[in-house]
């Protein structure tokens, strides 16, 4: 499985380096139609990328790619400032952990596996990111200090 994975990567590695800018477009079709026109290293043309970073990568370019690493630190970094906080609602720091921890988790897991290609997998993600976006922001309505950047 770990060959198969280096394998992959070494197939779409290629397309990611011609189309590092704009992407190819989204879905697996976009990625299965330009990968077919490189030389393939895995027995078929593979459908993903097996790393949701790298497909993030292939499918928008290095503006898509930036944007969801700044959205994920950005998102974990306000929950850790919440969870860490001393004048929070114990139940709310309690959704934080729990939302923060599923995510963090996903994330890692994404290292090696494209979560988005299985429905339950991203069903976690967005409920994962719903419940601690939630808890923040009625973390910072509480305590009055919420702004307009969300």
């Amino acid at each position: 499985s770990i060959t198969y994975r280096f394998e992959i990567i070494e197939t779409m590695w290629p397309v990611v380096k011609d189309f590092w800018y704009t992407g190819i477009g989204l879905g697996s079709d976009a990625v299965k139609r330009v990968t077919e026109n490189y030389e393939v290293i895995t027995k078929s043309t593979p459908l993903h990328a097996h790393n949701l970073y790298i497909q993030i990568w292939l499918e928008t370019g290095i503006v898509g790619v930036l944007s969801f690493a700044g959205w994920m630190v950005r998102t974990i970094k306000k929950s850790l400032r919440v969870v860490f906080g001393r004048e929070v609602d114990p139940y709310l720091q309690n959704a934080l952990k729990a939302g923060v921890s599923g995510l963090i988790g996903l994330l890692v897991i994404a290292i090696v596996e494209y979560v988005w290609y299985y429905p339950r997998a991203m069903m976690l993600f967005w409920v994962f990111m719903g419940l601690t976006i939630s808890a923040f922001r009625l973390a910072a309505r509480t305590s009055g200090e919420e702004r307009k950047d969300g």
